[in-house]
């Protein structure tokens, strides 16, 4: 995960548009200001949190368990 961390400071994975975008709802939903810097840290960290979440697979369903 560091490695991936330290690609995605290098080649900013988002567009310039999509962390202006990330800034407006961050100070909407948290009433802070960000950063271009500090935004697309957290931007990307959490754009790579929901690549990590696409891995994980679906829960298998028994049929034959009744809850």
């Amino acid at each position: 995960m560091r490695m991936q961390w330290m690609y995605l400071q290098k080649n900013k994975m988002l567009p310039k548009n999509a962390i202006t975008e990330f800034i407006k709802i961050y100070r909407r939903e948290y009433g802070e200001i960000l950063n271009t810097e500090d935004a697309t840290q957290k931007a990307n960290g959490l754009i790579l949190l929901f690549k990590e979440f696409k891995k994980i697979p679906p829960p298998t369903i028994n049929p034959n368990k009744i809850s």
